[in-house]
């Protein structure tokens, strides 16, 4: 790794230098990773300047002098490699294409089909203000400001929905209808967004980047973001992985998440193949999320949670779209985007706004709490003798006046969800069946709605996705058990506007006498009152609300009020004892009629008595 250090440098105030050290010429590291990944970048002579979001400059003196250049880490390892830092910071004569004339200018790869608020792309060192219909170029860096949304394709039918506060650059395109070796390359710096893999991951190599993880694609759709709570030194990053049924091509959706060593290149074992980290399905539902820990990188698969399952549901209805509307309009031209007539389309820059204007992320934060289901969880130590971790990043802002571009409408009125049976029992194996309808305001049935089913309770396993598309008749059905005592609320958001909620009763089961209770309080006692406590449990330590309870004592001169009884809403009933006979007296629970519990007490002699 490279040494670096800082120091006051010339280059105006507050300013500070990292020097290269050619001992160790693959790494430097940047003390501050919030810096690092939220900076802009730029080139001034043969040197590397970081500008951050408060002005200060951080300046890698000679960066750009050799054609073997380093990556920058993170403290926690996250990494930007030298072609990303490439792209972010533009060439050596900005606006080049410009001066070379038309005839120079590169062909366009694919156009932007939505904006929402604030988006720009940095093309030659030169931020451009980006509008519907413009073309986008091989080698853009797109990014989304707050409460900001961009929608680009491209002629294969691939498309991305970029959320507020991200930075994407659009390192390789090729596409060739009839080549088998097409190929693409995407590199996310910050944010999230949501996808939809065309024709080129299904006749060639398509990737998505990011500092923590390599994203392998065959023909997918899907979504990932970050979260992050960053520290001027290292921060706590965590990203989250999710695919969904693509209903483009009628098909589930894998793809691959594979390691990247500390200079941000793939990462491979003792065989020379690549590490994976996790393979990311729509067939189980589940949500992968990386976060690096002391040993390496731990990967937990779990159902998402609510913040997860919202996240997928304002995504990826309209990338859905995109892609379609992208089929639809290069399937006569299929090696040609619609290059568009507007200024901001020319690779020279347009009516930017300059290099050096960049709008700043806004942090928000994304809890992680999966509680729908198991969990699955694996470390996996990557190049530990570098530092590893995931980039510091933002969590994804909705993006705002947003509308679907031609998503079928659903009405609450008539779409329905149904569950069967409402009422079962809470053991794990006892299932019911969650039935989403998509319908028209006619009352049709709408086929392919996206469907994102979320569950208020705990404890709940679904033994089918809870994601996914309606058939041919508009109907989704999802199945679910739970360990968990409770009335729980499913909620199927369709079609990304639609809202529809049921009700669950999950009861207790039998009554357990290995986890069922007989307490006595105090348990000795000179012959003074005691309290006898049962809790009534099933075997799952739910509580069991108006089980039947008998008490009988081995001793005699017992005093109770009352005996019998049933438990409480805590599952609980007490009972008061006295007794003037010194003694050991057991106590025997009879719960339900099958549940047997004791306890001892022991009652001593009251004080000697003159009179007696």
């Amino acid at each position: 790794m490279v040494a670096a250090y800082l120091e006051e440098g010339s280059y105006g105030a507050p300013a500070s230098v990292i020097n290269l050290d050619s001992v160790h010429p693959n790494h430097v590291v940047v003390p501050d990773a919030e810096f690092l990944f939220t900076a802009h970048f730029h080139r001034a002579g043969p040197d590397l300047v970081l500008i951050g979001r408060d002005g200060h400059k951080l300046i890698i003196p000679g960066y750009f002098a050799s054609e073997h250049r380093p990556a920058l880490i993170a403290p926690n390892g996250a990494a930007l490699p030298a072609h990303l830092i490439d792209l972010l910071a533009g060439p050596a004569a900005p606006n080049e294409y410009a001066q070379a004339g038309a005839a120079a200018a590169p062909e366009p790869i694919g156009r932007v089909e939505k904006v929402v608020g604030a988006v720009t792309v940095v093309r030659n060192g030169v931020a451009v203000t980006l509008n519907v219909g413009d073309a986008i170029y091989k080698s853009d860096v797109v990014q989304t400001g707050e409460h900001s949304s961009l929608g680009i394709a491209f002629p294969d039918g691939t498309a991305f929905n970029l959320v507020a506060n991200t930075r994407m650059a659009l390192n390789e395109y090729a596409y060739d209808a009839n080549s088998t070796s097409n190929s693409a390359l995407f590199n996310l710096v910050e944010g999230g967004l949501s996808f939809v893999a065309g024709k080129v991951a299904h006749t060639g190599d398509m990737k998505i980047d990011t500092p923590v993880a390599l994203l392998g694609i065959r023909g997918t759709a899907g979504w990932l973001y970050e979260d992050a709570t960053v520290t001027s030194q290292a921060g706590t990053v965590t990203l989250h992985f999710g695919a969904v049924f693509d209903s483009v091509s009628n098909t589930e959706s894998t793809y691959t998440l594979y390691a990247l060593d500390s200079n941000g290149q793939l990462q491979h074992d003792a065989q020379g193949n690549p590490i994976s980290l996790a393979t990311v399905t729509s067939t189980n539902g589940q949500v992968a999320t990386l976060q690096e820990t002391p040993s390496g990188i731990q990967v937990v698969t779990a159902l998402p949670d609510f913040t997860q399952a919202q996240f997928a549901t304002n995504v990826m209805p309209q990338v859905i779209n995109m892609a379609i509307q992208a089929i639809q309009q290069y399937q006569n031209t299929p090696n040609t985007p619609n290059t568009p007539t507007t200024p901001n389309s020319a690779p020279s820059g347009g009516s930017g706004s300059g290099g050096l204007s960049q709008p700043p992320p806004l942090p928000i934060s994304a809890p992680v709490n999966p509680n729908n289901g198991p969990t699955a969880t694996v470390t996996v130590a990557v190049d530990s003798s570098q530092p590893t971790s995931s980039a510091p990043s933002l969590a994804p802002v909705t993006p705002q006046n947003e509308s679907p571009i031609t998503a079928p409408t659903t009405t609450p009125a008539t779409s329905p969800v149904t569950v069967t049976p409402a009422t079962l029992v809470a053991d794990g194996t006892a299932t019911t069946t969650l039935t989403v309808t998509a319908l028209d305001a006619q009352g049709n049935p709408i086929a392919n709605a996206p469907v994102m089913l979320t569950a208020t309770g705990t404890g709940n396993t679904f033994t089918t996705p809870i994601t996914g598309t309606t058939n041919a008749e508009g109907i989704f059905t999802t199945t679910l058990t739970s360990m968990v005592a409770q009335n729980d609320t499913f909620t199927a958001v369709i079609n990304g506007t639609t809202t529809e909620t049921v009700n669950v009763t999950f009861t207790p089961g039998p009554v357990s006498q290995s986890t069922s209770s007989l307490t006595a309080t105090p348990s000795t006692t000179l012959a003074n009152a005691t309290v006898l406590t049962v809790t009534a449990e099933d075997a799952h330590g739910n509580l069991i609300p108006n089980a039947t309870v008998t008490l009988t004592p081995s001793g005699t001169s017992n005093t109770f009020a009352p005996i019998t009884g049933t438990t409480n809403a805590e599952g609980v009933f007490t009972e008061t004892l006295t007794s003037t006979v010194a003694q050991n007296d057991t106590f025997t629970a009879v719960i339900n009629g099958t549940a047997t519990e004791t306890v001892s007490v022991n009652i001593t002699g009251a004080p000697v008595s003159q009179t007696t």
